[in-house]
């Protein structure tokens, strides 16, 4: 499931419904005694392409996904003055959510991310702790090539699925996304928690690839 948030009041909710699914799957894994595969979340960003040197580009949406749903936060849009296209997707709750410890994002360049962020909304809106790269995770595992893989070559070297870029230099500040732009968004934020299962499944042994496919997930416009 996808749900496409753009307004202050729907962040709210949002970020309610990010924190209840994490609280009740917790709760499961208790009894399980499997708690950690529970208390993460997908991440990215998008930003607008940017064609020319210097200036910093603000961050239009921010991509967090549980294991049932993307949730993709429209920060910065056209049109999102109107009070019939939203106020934008950032508000406290979902800065405190992404500073919260207790919930790891986790995401490929994260640190890039984290930096996008800060430059418009003050350092104080990530809590770097709260972050977890699965590149660098890897790394500490297995070795790899020197040259740097990117979420594209994860995907590839450890589900053996191709994770397109073709939507990556679209403008994320349009004021409707098309289908393709809201299912690519989605796809790298959920791709991060397969990965993530994928590495925590095998440890410290290199996995035998094994093929797995996300069925399309439905799309919700909530403003």
């Amino acid at each position: 499931r996808i749900v496409v948030v753009s307004s202050k009041a729907s962040s709210i909710r949002a970020v309610k419904s990010i924190r209840a699914e994490l609280k009740i799957s917790t709760s499961i894994a208790e009894d399980k005694e499997n708690v950690t595969d529970y208390r993460f979340l997908g991440f990215d960003v998008e930003s607008k392409p940017k064609f020319h040197k210097g200036g910093i580009q603000p961050v239009a949406m921010v991509q967090l996904a549980t294991q049932s749903t993307a949730y993709l936060f429209r920060t910065k849009f056209e049109g999102m003055g109107k009070k019939s296209r939203g106020g934008g997707a950032w508000t406290p709750k979902l800065r405190n959510l992404l500073s919260d410890s207790n919930i790891i994002k986790v995401g490929v360049n994260v640190d890039g991310d984290i930096k996008s962020l800060r430059n418009i909304y003050g350092v104080n809106c990530c809590n770097s702790d709260s972050f977890l790269d699965l590149e660098k995770l890897v790394r500490t595992k297995w070795a790899l090539p020197p040259r740097r893989l990117g979420l594209p070559g994860l995907t590839a070297l450890l589900l053996q699925r191709r994770l397109t870029k073709t939507q990556r230099m679209k403008n994320w500040e349009k004021t409707e996304m098309t289908d393709a732009m809201t299912e690519y968004a989605a796809a790298d934020a959920f791709v991060s928690l397969d990965l993530l299962n994928k590495i925590s499944l095998f440890g410290t042994k290199r996995p035998r690839h094994q093929r797995r496919q996300r069925s399309k997930p439905s799309t919700t416009t909530s403003n």
